[in-house]
């Protein structure tokens, strides 16, 4: 790979361009944000560009590419064949990859993109949408990648400002959860695919709370853009959205449970409800064939990590021969756990992993003041009746079952579980004298 590809004139100039727009816009919102937490937004921006580029260079230099810059030069090879073919390349971008078609589309003057990337339609879908970044930077990576970590600062401000009125932990620790944590900034803000999966998850979680717990209006526009981040979610990483509608239903439960908190009646009959289409939703969902293709899915991915040898990195097991539904449901809690606490800081002496590491040792840590410093009781209970915390550890615990199950590789574990440690966090630092209502 040419270093040199990434560092003209114009890539530098066009990534220096964005960089002034994307700090000009955090400005003028920064204004109309309450004084108190406005310097959160500000560093929030700073931090993520900063680690944005740092996870740039380390996959240019130290790496020498990766999937990163792989999905920029399926990116580029689509803005070249729009300037050879417009109608072959709105052919390209609503079609399914395939090898023959890679080779009727493009060509030696398009550039032919890497064909690991292209025989994945999950990959091939994340240089479809750089495509777009590919031409409002004019084929910057870097500008590129500083435009991302500005749709993740936001969609990370988003959840950060929601949960802020219920007073849950301090203001501190809150932001170190979901705008500052180490890793979830190094791996969810360069061009991947977790940065997209994060800054679409979390934009979901936004616009629910607002409509439901602060009771906004839904606009056109946020139906626009709540397809549109389902359409990127289901095209990736399609497990996430099961993941958002188990926990965003229970919570919407607990919603109703609390405005009919003075009515006896109502409120147990809601309880009763929500319990019923707990267990029927999980009956049928386990039942149907989308929860088999992605118990089928993740069988798949977890044998060919662990049988290909071209997957290289710190390994861990998760033992099973059973992939059935109940011998899969036999892994849940090692490979929860595995998500939740490793890689160990012994497992991730390296320059990608070491932040890994050491925020293990601090989720065990706060796991250790959550059982034995104050009332395990109250906060449990904090966390079930509050509508947020509920849905935090009913997210937390499906992604972090999907990907500890699936990954088997240290690395590719800590970007898939990304988007579940900010609410890890928040979950094993509530404070049960502080909590109130929104």
């Amino acid at each position: 790979m040419e270093t040199s590809n990434f560092f003209s004139a114009t890539d530098l100039l066009s990534a220096f361009v964005w960089v002034i727009i994307i700090l000009l816009i955090s400005n003028n919102r920064a204004q109309k944000i309450d004084e108190k937490i406005r310097p959160y937004y500000t560093w929030n921006v700073i931090y993520k560009l900063f680690f944005s580029l740092v996870f740039a260079l380390i996959y240019i230099f130290y790496y020498g590419g990766g999937d990163t810059t792989a999905y920029w030069d399926g990116a580029n090879c689509l803005n070249n064949l729009l300037l050879e073919s417009p109608g072959t390349l709105i052919s390209e971008l609503f079609s399914e990859p395939n090898l023959k078609m890679m080779f009727d589309h493009f060509n030696n003057k398009t550039g032919y993109p890497p064909g690991w990337i292209y025989r994945e339609p999950s990959a091939w879908f994340i240089c479809k949408i750089s495509f777009f970044l590919s031409l409002i930077t004019f084929k910057s990576y870097l500008a590129a990648t500083f435009i991302v970590s500005f749709l993740v600062a936001n969609a990370t401000w988003g959840v950060f400002n929601n949960i802020k009125n219920y007073n849950l932990v301090s203001s501190r620790k809150l932001a170190f959860a979901f705008l500052f944590f180490p890793s979830l900034n190094f791996w969810c803000t360069g061009l991947s695919k977790d940065s997209f999966m994060l800054l679409s998850s979390f934009f979901i979680i936004s616009i629910f709370f607002n409509l439901f717990s602060k009771n906004k209006k839904l606009s056109i526009s946020i139906c626009v853009f709540l397809c549109l981040y389902i359409y990127i979610i289901y095209n990736v990483r399609p497990f996430l959205i099961a993941c958002l509608i188990g926990g965003l239903s229970i919570s919407y439960g607990t919603i109703l449970i609390k405005r009919f908190k003075d009515n006896l009646l109502v409120k147990l009959f809601l309880r009763f409800s929500s319990f019923l289409i707990i267990v029927l939703g999980l009956f049928f969902f386990l039942r149907s064939g989308y929860a088999a293709d992605m118990l089928k899915e993740a069988a798949v991915l977890q044998q060919d990590f662990t049988n290909n040898e071209l997957y290289s990195g710190k390994r861990y097991e998760i033992n099973t021969s059973d992939y059935s539904f109940t011998g899969v449901l036999k892994t849940f809690p090692n490979a929860t756990l595995t998500a939740f606490y490793r890689p160990f800081i012994s497992e991730s002496l390296s320059i990608t992993l070491i932040l890994n590491g050491l925020e293990s040792c601090l989720l065990i840590l706060y796991t250790l003041f959550f059982l034995f410093k104050g009332s395990v009781l109250k906060k449990i209970n904090t966390i079930r009746k509050n509508e947020f915390l509920i849905f935090g550890f009913i997210f937390a615990i499906f992604i972090g079952f999907m990907a500890g199950f699936s990954s088997i590789l240290f690395g590719l574990l800590v970007r898939i579980r990304a988007p579940l440690l900010p609410f890890l966090f928040l979950l094993l630092s509530i404070n049960t004298k502080q909590t109130s209502e929104p």
